[in-house]
């Protein structure tokens, strides 16, 4: 898996104590690319939220994206962003879906500059409460991604299963869960880790801003 995190963004409001307290209970996961492509063919909103906050390190302009909302740029080699339907146009839908969440916040996105000082495109922690997006965090946590009991599940295992396997304790040993398992439990995670900090964000009285930074 790439190393990419969450990561929480402060602006100059607040004290350092409460700064401190977050960053020591903030979870930073792990997520890569593939994931975020794997979510887009379930979820509209969680997908292209992540992916956008992702955008700066595979070339994308963020002042562009963040002014005109265009996200119709040629995709990235290496981004499993795809559809299991080759005649979807998802970018465009992407940017319909953007524009959307960017019209129920009550503040502005913000271009911050994070390690390695590339650019980044942060959202409020408030989009969170979009209940939308809410209900797809609440989602991943309380239910199976794949269910394996229609088509459409079926396709996307067959699809992107290669693309995942975990390795779990069972038994005093270890296993390797492989497609439609190995998915189930990197989505299941995903959503707890996202759900941790949405109760750090509000257990503390303080704003502040998601990001994901890619550490190498």
């Amino acid at each position: 898996m790439s190393p990419w995190h969450f990561k929480p963004f402060f602006g100059r409001g607040g004290s350092n104590k409460i700064k401190d307290m977050i960053m020591n209970e903030y979870d930073s996961g792990e997520v890569d690319e593939e994931i975020v492509g794997l979510l887009r063919n379930k979820l509209r909103y969680l997908p292209p939220l992540m992916w956008i906050s992702m955008a700066s390190d595979f070339g994308y302009p963020v002042e562009k994206i963040i002014s005109q909302g265009d996200l119709r740029q040629p995709i990235h080699s290496n981004l499993h962003y795809e559809s299991i339907s080759e005649s979807e146009d998802w970018q465009a839908e992407d940017e319909k879906t953007y524009k959307w969440l960017i019209s129920k916040l009550p503040i502005k996105l913000k271009v911050v500059r994070c390690i390695h000082n590339n650019k980044h495109i942060a959202w409020p922690m408030c989009v969170f409460d979009i209940k939308e997006v809410k209900d797809e965090v609440e989602n991943l946590v309380n239910k199976p991604f794949l269910t394996m009991d229609n088509e459409y599940d079926k396709q996307i295992e067959k699809k992107l299963g290669h693309l995942f396997s975990v390795v779990v304790p069972k038994e005093n040993e270890f296993v390797t869960l492989p497609g439609a398992e190995a998915i189930n439990v990197v989505t299941k995670d995903l959503g707890k880790c996202l759900k941790h900090n949405i109760d750090v964000f509000k257990k503390h009285d303080l704003d502040f801003w998601f990001i994901i930074y890619f550490l190498d």
